[in-house]
């Protein structure tokens, strides 16, 4: 996987909630921004989205995906029993189409925990369809976290994306690869490359 150098961003615009551990289940179409209440989500990282562009550096938003893998490791303040992505299209011009997405917690790089992957669906289905200008939250999964944890999510892109949706300037490191490669052990180790791809 090719790497994104620290000083850059997020891609796609995602945004990590979980639930409190004896919480109740809360629906998919809940907001992940809302604060937390009882048996609510709590927001525990996010990014805002920002329309494609150079910015401070190059980056893969203007040119966007077509049969790649995007692996993006955010560091989330709150911890819980469940997660779930909120993902945003907010200035995609055409329909968002995920073939695929999981989230696992980080072991180091681009290398995931094999035995905390979790696949994402919407609806129950593994591939879905964001539309130009919205924002779209998966299913909850059961994936027990602790406060700071490095968290992985993955996102296979098989048709072509058109200009993504990201954000600059995240201060973590992104990852891309050809194909489909959301296994833990089927990404190729990361090379690091001098400019930055997009992400959110």
């Amino acid at each position: 996987m090719n790497a994104v150098p620290r000083r850059l961003s997020s891609l796609l615009a995602i945004s990590l909630a979980t639930l409190l551990a004896g919480s109740g289940m809360a629906s998919a179409q809940t907001p992940a921004r809302t604060p937390a209440t009882a048996g609510g989500w709590t927001a525990t990282w996010t990014a805002s989205p920002q329309r494609p562009g150079t910015n401070f550096t190059p980056n893969w938003s203007e040119q966007g995906f077509t049969n790649q893998t995007i692996r993006q490791v955010v560091r989330i303040s709150a911890g819980g029993a469940r997660a779930r992505i909120r993902l945003s299209n907010a200035y995609g011009t055409a329909p968002l189409k995920v073939s695929g997405a999981t989230v696992a917690r980080t072991a180091s790089g681009a290398a995931v925990q094999p035995a905390s992957l979790r696949q994402l669906t919407v609806k129950r289905a593994r591939a879905f369809t964001i539309p130009a200008g919205a924002e779209l939250a998966t299913d909850p999964v059961t994936l027990g976290l602790s406060d700071l944890d490095s968290v992985t999510v993955t996102l296979y892109l098989a048709a072509p994306t058109g200009p993504a949706t990201y954000h600059a300037q995240a201060m973590a490191t992104s990852y891309r690869a050809p194909r489909a490669t959301t296994a833990p052990t089927a990404a190729p180790a990361p090379s690091t490359r001098p400019h930055c791809p997009g992400t959110t």
